[in-house]
């Protein structure tokens, strides 16, 4: 994995984009998206979108040892 970038102005999101999650990971969109592919992440289909649950998010930052921007931890405390 690359390192990690921040997403700016991203606070209050139930679902992020395979592209916020892959600059989160420090990782390419395509990545992301053959992981969705292949089910080791949960994603919705929405419009033409896939979108991924903060829940989700969560659960990959904390398995890969990454860091949890704190925003992502404040708003998935709230729900």
């Amino acid at each position: 994995m690359g390192k990690p970038r921040k997403i700016s102005g991203k606070r209050n999101k139930e679902f992020l984009s395979a592209q916020e999650l892959a600059l989160l990971m420090g990782l390419s969109r395509q990545t992301i998206r053959n992981w969705i592919d292949k089910g080791d992440i949960r994603a919705q289909q929405m419009g033409h979108s896939l979108k991924i649950p903060v829940h989700e998010v969560l659960r990959l930052l904390r398995h890969y040892g990454l860091p949890v921007p704190g925003w992502l931890k404040d708003w998935h405390a709230r729900l």
